[in-house]
């Protein structure tokens, strides 16, 4: 089998391969806040924070991400926090403690903007947060934090591990057979 075989036989087994599912971080910063109780803690606020990460495959390869086709997704309300310590509504890690953990709808479009409406419900917890507003209740109390247009949003795709080394062993075999080419001649 000649090289040109077998470079072309690798390019149609790459472009036959099944899409892989993709991982995205999320964070709104600064959101107006209402304690629900309190008119003097009322008030756009830069260190409320909602953020987490979604995973989600393209199975209809239409190039956005649809409620079907999410197989995870997290949220936290501290920056900086582990996967492990997030609140987990989608996919393996939904705590048992959560009475009703669920993404009611979810969109996404790479480039674009972040739509979703999710619940967690728990003894004495409830959180409903959505792309525009993030409602507490615990026990008798409420709070809420809604997006202004001061509220920095982040959408970003985090690449996959083996992307970086599948790029550095494309490289090496370019430099190889640069070097056979050059052997032959």
């Amino acid at each position: 089998m000649t090289i040109r075989t077998t470079a072309a036989l690798v390019l149609a087994l790459g472009a036959a391969s099944p899409s892989t599912a993709a991982r995205y971080d999320f964070s709104y910063s600064g959101f107006y806040f209402d304690s629900g109780w309190n008119d003097a803690l009322d008030g756009f606020d830069t260190s409320r924070y909602l953020g987490g990460f979604f995973v989600a495959d393209d199975l209809n390869g239409n190039g956005s991400f649809e409620l079907a086709e999410l197989t995870n997704f997290a949220y936290t309300l501290a920056s900086n926090l582990p996967d492990a310590y997030m609140t987990h509504l989608v996919g393996p890690q939904v705590p048992d403690y959560c009475l009703r953990c669920e993404v009611q709808s979810f969109a996404y479009t790479p480039g674009g903007t972040l739509a979703f409406h999710a619940v967690s419900q728990g003894v004495r917890l409830d959180e409903t947060i959505t792309n525009t507003y993030f409602y507490t209740v615990f026990y008798d109390s409420y709070w809420s934090q809604t997006v202004t247009p001061q509220t920095v949003i982040s959408v970003t795709p985090v690449p996959e591990p083996g992307a970086a080394l599948m790029f550095t062993a494309g490289l090496a075999g370019l430099a190889c057979m640069r070097k056979w080419k050059a052997a032959r001649t």
